[in-house]
């Protein structure tokens, strides 16, 4: 089951020189100074750790802490 603290932690093996315990949950990456190029690393990892296929159409809305764990949830 995905956490946040598992979300953290794939986002600092993604993003390098990230501090995701900064990360609040509701910020949005981008205004946390994660490029668009590695919110699709984030979203590839989470994929790849959670066995879920993210469709592109839902990856724009994926940009939250939160938003990822209520959609990972409802998979």
């Amino acid at each position: 089951m995905p956490t946040s603290s598992k979300l953290r932690a794939i986002i600092e093996q993604t993003v390098a020189g990230f501090n995701a315990s900064a990360l609040q949950n509701d910020q949005v990456f981008r205004d946390a100074g994660i490029d668009s190029l590695d919110h699709l690393n984030i979203l590839l990892a989470v994929e790849e750790q959670f066995g879920v296929e993210i469709p592109d159409e839902d990856s724009k809305s994926l940009n939250t802490l939160n938003a990822l764990l209520t959609y990972l949830e409802a998979r």
